[in-house]
């Protein structure tokens, strides 16, 4: 059974990711890489700050929980590299 981190991707990027060089511009851009364009989930008290996380990571679980609206669905953990 595997073991996830609570946020194992941000934008659909590794939070483990190597190659993503400067963390803040990625987030800053608010990109999602799933759905081609800016992240829509957003934080209810910042409309303007996108959440950008499509998986959390669950207690036991097999793979990540999908949170995010689009449905997409099954993510692999190859989806989050």
């Amino acid at each position: 059974m595997g073991t996830f981190d609570v946020i194992p991707e941000l934008f659909g990027r590794s939070t483990k990711c190597d190659d993503v060089e400067n963390w803040s511009e990625h987030i800053d851009a608010q990109h999602c890489r799933f759905i081609g364009k800016e992240c829509y989930k957003t934080r209810k008290s910042q409309p303007e700050v996108a959440i950008g996380t499509c998986a959390v990571g669950v207690h036991k679980a097999e793979l990540p929980v999908i949170v995010c609206p689009t449905g997409r669905q099954p993510l692999q953990p190859s989806d989050v590299m």
